[in-house]
């Protein structure tokens, strides 16, 4: 019977020869049959690899590699005829795949695997070689900055280490494996993966404002961190705001006596950044006191105010202005106008103007105590004024 694939087949004749010059050759008898079995084959598969976080590939889109096919000719059967075999066409199937357990990114040895016969005539594969299966790092992670950090002008800008980030990316699923497991990962929290800022750009500038983050560079750490391929900064909309920086601008204390007019006031200017000074301000010092050449002996404000600037928050603070007792030793002598003269007196406790003037007898001197209170001395000079000269027992 003719045929060549895997099966029993009947013997149907045979031919033998004489034994010796005695006997006929043998008639062929019984019921004798030939076996074809299958043939024996072996498979594998070449390397697989899988992105972090995902499961393992699907067993039926994998190809195996068969060896063992027929594809061989002339076969001469027992009929005499020649027949050719090609069986290099023939695929079988992946049913079922087995590897060494793990889902971290790194290389994992498949090690064992169940085929299909490729045909009737072949046996299923078994299992060779030594593919892998590598699990490698999950795209890089979006990192956000999370509010809008700040600084004062005239300082460093805010250490990148600092921000508040927030991930988009990290994996959070259960993952299947060739094993028949199912692995759960959660890496959305901190100890599985957090991230830092490391670097930051933004647009230049270092005046109060708002400025825009352009780019940054970011380190990942957590149990799961070599995971992934790195992080991205994300910036969106995320700025940097430089707020007014506190400048001083204090008055200083001055002095003077009674009835001499107001010194020149100045201020004192503490907080300037980068080394500047008041040229970067708007605007001049001005100084106000409600102290005047008539005032008694006191202490009066010294009001500074004036001057402004869009990167410094001022606080003025007041200076004190000492009107004090003329000093010790020979009497002070003040000229004082004759209209503000009896004001004048009147405020150290003497007469009235009128009382005063006609003491003065022809541009001459009046007499200790002639009228003046307090022992002050009057006298008139040509120019319409008057002089006084005032002791320190002037009562004052």
């Amino acid at each position: 019977m003719a045929g060549e694939s895997v099966g029993s087949y009947n013997v149907t004749a045979g031919v033998f020869s004489a034994p010796s010059g005695n006997y006929s050759a043998p008639t062929f008898t019984g019921s004798p049959t030939l076996t074809i079995t299958p043939a024996a084959l072996t498979a594998t598969i070449a390397n697989q690899s899988i992105v972090y976080g995902n499961n393992d590939p699907a067993v039926g889109t994998i190809t195996p590699v068969v060896t063992g096919l027929v594809s061989t000719g002339p076969i001469t059967t027992w009929n005499g005829s020649v027949a050719a075999i090609n069986d290099s066409a023939l695929t079988s199937s992946v049913t079922s795949l087995a590897r060494v357990a793990g889902e971290s990114v790194g290389s994992y040895n498949v090690t064992a695997g169940v085929f299909s016969a490729p045909s009737g005539n072949y046996s299923a594969p078994t299992f060779t070689g030594s593919p892998t299966l590598t699990i490698t790092p999950a795209p890089t992670v979006s990192v956000s900055i999370i509010g809008t950090p700040t600084k004062v002008y005239g300082s460093s800008d805010p250490l990148p280490s600092g921000a508040s980030v927030g991930i988009a990316g990290a994996v959070n699923a259960g993952v299947s494996d060739w094993n028949g497991n199912v692995t759960l990962i959660n890496d959305t929290v901190p100890a599985k993966l957090a991230a830092s800022v490391t670097g930051l750009t933004r647009v230049a500038g270092e005046n109060v404002g708002t400025y825009n983050y352009t780019g940054g560079t970011v380190a990942l750490s957590g149990g799961s961190a070599t995971n992934y391929a790195g992080g991205n900064v994300i910036v969106g909309g995320a700025q940097l705001d430089i707020t007014q920086a506190s400048l001083t601008i204090a008055a200083n204390d001055a002095s003077r006596s009674f009835g001499v007019s107001n010194p020149p006031f100045t201020a004192s200017y503490s907080g300037f950044a980068f080394g500047e000074t008041p040229v970067v301000l708007t605007g001049s010092i001005n100084f106000a006191t409600p102290a005047t050449i008539v005032s008694p002996v006191g202490v009066y404000p010294i009001i500074p105010s004036g001057q402004s600037s869009s990167n410094y928050a001022i606080t003025y603070v007041n200076g004190a202005l000492s009107v004090l007792t003329p000093g010790a030793g020979g009497g002070l002598s003040v000229n004082v106008p004759v209209p503000t003269q009896a004001a004048a007196l009147q405020t150290l406790g003497v007469k009235s103007y009128a009382e005063l003037w006609s003491d003065c007898v022809g541009g001459g001197k009046a007499s200790s105590g002639g009228g003046v209170a307090g022992g002050a001395q009057l006298s008139c000079d040509a120019g319409g004024s008057r002089r006084t000269e005032i002791p320190q027992s002037g009562g004052l």
